[in-house]
């Protein structure tokens, strides 16, 4: 139970430094709540769609899309609302958290309960090398904001506000996440009703009710808490700056993946590989449909918050530590499983991210 000391020690501690830099304490703890009440209806969203047992599309599609709701809603507010920079970094940084320090935490975990609690020699974790389409991802996103596709000039600073922009980001985000899960309900049809009657069988009609209407309250719930949280952390962007407001909403945004990754944590290898899945799924959906919304709505003039808004605009140390990042991550893994087919996970290559993680937070707000 001491690991509950710096938990809730947290929230004060967090209020207390940045009420040194001008943050009032009240706003701070309402922020800390807010992502407390976020996570919980969370959890309930995404255990409604790990119920629904499709592993692959589970993993990949549905509870990324979920714990990721409230990075898109963030980045969305903020881009609404002047702050493009911001928004920007949310997303990016959500991406650093999510494959550098959640990831290498939720790998560390893993080994560390096999050999000091279980007293036996973990299998490894591995992957296919599909997972390295998210390398992909920093070329485009870059492109995107450097290029001014309707007059091929160069977009200083870049930006995000050529309609071609949101919707290269889209395509990707279908050519990686959705088109694979579609193809996979497909090939798998047989599976899938197998594994659908399955849970029907076990599951009454009251039961299955019940959980449909607690998962829709919780997304609408979802998505008001979230969209509370964007409105404050406009306020924190006013205060600290674009880049110590953007950097600060991804990682606090992020502690709901991280927190519901460890809750769900398990000795078993199926379930941490699908739990790590859904940490890679979450990054990809960052980085497009994350960036890719919010400059839709600014590139087609769509309004709705009742704002002017404006682009999401890049900076050079963003766009840095992106490519850092992924790069890190599919190098450290590659290296790791260079004698076999596919990446593997290890208690070093976690290591290596999370010193990534610090060098990505450290260009960002010092760059």
């Amino acid at each position: 139970m001491l690991w509950l000391i710096p938990l809730l020690a947290f929230p004060v501690i967090l209020a207390l430094v940045l009420g040194a830099f001008g943050v009032s304490p009240i706003l701070m703890l309402e922020i800390v709540s807010l992502v407390f009440l976020i996570w919980l209806n969370c959890s309930v969203v995404v255990n409604f769609a790990r119920s629904l047992r499709i592993g692959y599309v589970t993993a990949l599609f549905f509870v990324p899309f979920f714990v990721t709701l409230p990075e898109l809603i963030t980045s969305t507010v903020l881009a609404q609302h002047g702050f493009g920079l911001a928004s920007f970094m949310n997303a990016i940084y959500s991406v650093v958290m999510d494959l550098c320090f959640t990831f290498a935490l939720f790998t560390i975990a893993y080994y560390r309960v096999c050999r000091k609690i279980l007293l036996m020699e973990c299998p490894r974790i591995t992957f296919p090398r599909a997972y390295l389409a998210i390398l992909a991802l920093p070329p485009a996103v870059t492109l995107c904001m450097f290029i001014d596709f309707t007059k091929l000039g160069i977009a200083i600073p870049p930006q995000l506000s050529d309609p071609v922009d949101p919707i290269v980001l889209l395509l990707l985000y279908v050519l990686i996440i959705a088109a694979p899960s579609i193809y996979y309900l497909i090939k798998q049809k047989e599976e899938v009703e197998e594994i659908i009657i399955e849970a029907e069988e076990k599951t009454t009609f009251a039961s299955a009710w019940s959980q449909v209407i607690v998962f829709v309250i919780s997304l609408i719930t979802l998505f008001f808490l979230s969209y509370q949280f964007g409105e404050r952390m406009d306020l924190v962007c006013s205060v600290l700056g674009q880049k110590a407001g953007g950097i600060l909403a991804a990682y606090l945004t992020s502690i709901p993946d991280a927190m519901y990754a460890l809750a769900a944590f398990s000795p078993k290898l199926d379930e941490v590989k699908e739990s790590l899945v859904e940490l890679w799924g979450s990054a990809t959906h960052d980085m497009t449909r994350n960036i890719g919304f919010p400059a839709l709505l600014y590139a087609y003039h769509i309004n709705i918050l009742g704002v002017t808004g404006g682009p999401v605009i890049g900076n050079l140390p963003t766009i840095l530590a992106m490519w850092i990042a992924v790069l890190a991550w599919a190098i450290v893994h590659t290296v790791a499983g260079r004698k076999i087919r596919g990446l593997i996970a290890t208690t070093k290559t976690a290591t290596i991210l999370l010193a990534v993680f610090a060098v990505c937070t450290v260009i960002g707000l010092l760059l």
